[in-house]
């Protein structure tokens, strides 16, 4: 539970960072930069992933789930306060299960009804009129790095059954690297990458190399030593800890406000939609397990 612990603390400060990171440097940059730190982390460990087939296979994991996550959940930050953006962190599951249920050729209809209502419950919960500080856009591209982060748990937890011999450490590393290539391109499009100038300056890389070593590199390392340790009941409740960190992080270390009423009935609601959404769930599976025997 420590690993879980200090991973979701690291996750949680990163959301108010990556706000003052995004005043002086565009989403497909700061993505390069801190992705490069993090696939160098883990250099040292890529001989491990000796199969071809296997490191084309973290590379597009990674493109996905590291690549274009990032450059939408980057972008958000421009349209949304960082507390904000923590908050729509709590519908990700709701996208696993619904991923989950394509890639097995299950109906995936109730799972998508869920996701739709958790679209509409968080656009609610950081603005009705969205000002300025709250954005329909940020809303929906906090919804896009949520999925695409979930995709990309479903697809590594797959290649991991097939493959249980893969090291963490060194598919981080493929995985990292495979990142880059999703923001490449983005650089190449002015519209996807508005520029904004860039001063080398110790203050912004202070900022860069946290992002990069510890919340991109560590985090991800610690939370995937910690979910191989706890029991899923456990790890479905640490899945909330990077946000409530976020939240927390967000008002009484950087100062950001809120409508707190709105707020909160929001984080409700969204907790709410979880809980059903994980009864619906055990309920299919108890039907399941009945009808196999």
């Amino acid at each position: 539970m420590a690993y879980l612990l200090f991973a979701a603390l690291l996750w949680g400060l990163s959301y108010g960072v990556n706000g003052l990171a995004m005043e002086f440097a565009t989403a497909s940059t700061m993505g390069l930069l801190y992705g490069c730190v993090a696939a160098t982390m883990f250099f040292p460990f890529a001989e491990h992933a000796s199969s071809r087939k296997l490191r084309w296979h973290c590379l597009g994991i990674g493109a996905v789930q590291l690549g274009i996550m990032h450059y939408f959940y980057q972008n958000a930050f421009i349209h949304l306060e960082s507390h904000q953006v923590a908050l729509l962190g709590l519908v990700t599951p709701i996208y696993v299960g619904l991923f989950g249920d394509l890639l097995e050729r299950r109906r995936p209809w109730l799972q998508l009804a869920f996701a739709l209502g958790t679209v509409a419950i968080a656009a609610y919960a950081v603005g009705g009129r969205f000002s300025s500080h709250c954005s329909l856009r940020g809303v929906i591209e906090c919804q896009l790095a949520n999925a695409t982060y979930a995709l990309g748990q479903i697809l590594y937890g797959r290649l991991r059954a097939v493959h249980p011999g893969l090291a963490d450490r060194s598919a981080l590393f493929w995985m990292n690297l495979g990142a880059l290539a999703p923001l490449l391109l983005t650089l190449l499009i002015p519209a996807a990458s508005p520029p904004i100038p860039f001063r080398w300056e110790f203050g912004q890389l202070s900022i860069l190399l946290f992002l990069g070593i510890f919340c991109s590199g560590v985090g991800n390392y610690l939370w995937n030593k910690g979910v191989a340790r706890v029991p899923s009941d456990i790890l479905s409740i640490a899945n909330n800890l990077p946000v409530l960190f976020g939240v927390l992080f967000g008002v009484f270390f950087f100062g950001e406000g809120g409508n707190w009423p709105r707020q909160i009935s929001g984080i409700a609601g969204l907790l709410g939609l979880l809980w059903l959404n994980s009864w619906v769930r055990r309920g299919r599976r108890g039907k399941e397990m009945g009808e196999a025997r």
